[in-house]
């Protein structure tokens, strides 16, 4: 018996260790000589996001670790002194080892150098670039003073590929993702930069990667996203040799070989997830091919309905809904219910935000810019920390509307179950009161029914008032059961989804959405300033 009991602890314990562990990536980064680089690093980043979870710096014999904290999907950008970043698309499962070796190519240098150095760091700064002069032996240099005895600066010059960025004799550390700026003592608060050409490394070999387990689902799902990859880069580094090469009116790319990949691959593949990856991938390539002018409408709108909006593959590249949605032919409703799907459902938070950002942009550009505001006040009410949202809220803030501390609009709403009973602005003067707009089909508004409940018992007393507007009931059955659930103080429904006058005038696009009203019928706050930790501390600061 003790022996049966140990051996079911022993279990237990083995499932819960192995469910806590996180996904080990790990491996060799070399360079095209298939050498270690001398400086190298693996950035760990949230797909579509440039800031990094985490850096991982290479070992001198070219080896990394990367622990990826939970399951799902991420980006490895491998990077190196001389040579192109390279992204990764990593499918985690959590308590898994996967062996990955990664070799970078190096930049297509050009044949015509004019180089340049820029900076501003450590109390040196210029006001232009500086240009470097060519000497006899073929080495470009300057010399510039310094406002410190350390100096950190950028070379730069007119070639394909991107930047020169310091020479081998400089020190290097990182900056961002994949840049490396020169680090040198300026001794005498002056410092001769020099650049020789002959030392930067040049090969056509292209980046490559090789997982381990070729056959592995991890593998599978990078291959997935690398065609894409591929084929973005190739272009890129073509286009650029182009210009240098002086025929940029003459440029063409070959990008069928990438999308016959993709047929290929698709063919033998059977896991959805890894379809997802590859079906998007065959439109991204698609979409670069045209330059982003024209796709073909039964191509997106096979890609949107092959790929469903909660799919976590959009992630990879969040562009690609908008872009799906501007070419497939859809009416205006059919696409705004597509978004608003997305919204609903989609597990990753910067999917959603690009998305809305890309409405923005586009809309901003129409002949009705007006038409933004559902994506702005969804974007600024539900992601205002962003970065995106920020900057979108400073520059159309003009169609933010109302804006807190302006007079909330008046309301009369039916009560239910009682709905002889009208719920108006009237009953709650001289009270802050909380209108809580929310769904039963929608999963984060219901989600949201024990904190309010919570916090309802809390200030019950407090001179808060809490107001659920619920849109829409889809059955009874449901209907009761959402009302036993969500039952707060007063409750009012409303038909039509957004389209009735209170979600018109509280721009309501999206779900769930609270708005707090003061004493005097102004707003206090709305949107995201309540989501969350952060309606506590809003009505704890009322008290």
């Amino acid at each position: 018996m003790i022996n049966r009991l140990l051996n079911v602890l022993f279990v237990i314990i083995v499932i819960s260790t192995t469910a806590a562990a996180k996904t080990v990536v790990y491996g060799r980064v070399t360079g095209t000589d298939s050498k270690p680089i001398s400086v190298a690093n693996v950035f760990l980043c949230h797909p579509a996001d440039s800031i990094p979870v985490e850096r991982v710096s290479v070992r001198k014999d070219g080896n990394y670790t990367v622990a990826i904290p939970s399951s799902g999907i991420w980006m490895l950008r491998f990077t190196g002194i001389f040579h192109r970043e390279y992204p990764i698309a990593i499918y985690a499962i959590n308590g898994v080892r996967v062996r990955l070796d990664v070799r970078l190519r190096t930049y297509n240098y050009g044949s015509v150098f004019t180089p340049a150095l820029i900076g501003n760091f450590n109390g040196w700064s210029v006001p232009r670039r500086i240009p470097l002069q060519e000497g006899k032996d073929g080495i470009y240099s300057a010399t510039v003073s310094s406002n410190s005895d350390t100096l950190i600066y950028r070379l730069v010059n007119v070639r394909s590929g991107g930047e020169v960025e310091g020479t081998d004799a400089d020190g290097y550390i990182t900056n961002g993702m994949e840049n490396y700026n020169s680090f040198i003592i300026a001794g005498k608060r002056e410092v001769r930069i020099e650049f020789d050409p002959n030392r930067l490394p040049f090969s056509k070999k292209p980046s490559t990667f090789k997982f381990a387990n070729g056959s592995s689902f991890e593998a599978r799902f990078a291959r997935a996203y690398a065609v894409f990859e591929d084929a973005r880069q190739n272009s890129t580094s073509a286009f650029f040799k182009s210009v240098v090469d002086h025929h940029p009116m003459g440029f063409r790319f070959d990008y069928a070989p990438y999308l016959n990949r993709v047929e290929t691959m698709l063919h033998r593949e059977h896991s959805i997830l890894v379809r997802h990856a590859l079906d998007l991938s065959y439109f991204a390539i698609t979409y670069i091919s045209t330059n982003g002018v024209y796709v073909k409408p039964q191509l997106c709108q096979l890609l949107l309905k092959s790929i469903p909006p909660d799919s976590p593959v959009w992630s990879l590249r969040p562009s690609t809904i908008s872009e799906a949605l501007d070419f497939a032919g859809y009416p205006v409703y059919k696409r705004m219910d597509y978004i608003q799907e997305v919204l609903n459902t989609n597990p990753v938070p910067q999917t959603k935000i690009i998305l809305l950002s890309d409405r923005i942009k586009l809309m901003s550009r129409s002949l009705n810019p007006g038409e933004m505001i559902p994506y702005l006040s969804i974007l600024v009410d539900q992601y205002g920390d962003s970065p995106e949202a920020k900057s979108c809220r400073k520059t159309y803030s003009g169609y933010l509307q109302p804006k807190d501390g302006k007079p909330a609009p008046k309301f009369s709403v039916n009560s239910y179950p009682d709905t002889s009973l009208h719920i108006t602005n009237n009953l709650f003067k001289g009270k802050y009161f909380l209108l809580d707009f929310w769904s039963p089909s929608v999963r984060s508004s219901v989600g949201e029914t024990r904190r309010l409940q919570r916090l309802q018992k809390e200030y019950v007393n407090k001179n808060i008032v809490m107001v659920s507007v619920a849109l829409n009931f889809p059955s009874k059955s449901r209907r009761k059961r959402a009302i036993q659930e969500k039952m707060l103080r007063y409750n009012a429904e409303v038909q039509n989804g957004f389209n009735n006058k209170i979600c018109e005038d509280y721009e309501v696009y999206s779900l769930p959405k609270l708005v707090l009203i003061g004493p005097t019928g102004n707003i206090v706050a709305s949107g995201w300033e309540l989501h969350g930790s952060k309606l506590d501390s809003v009505l704890r600061s009322l008290r």
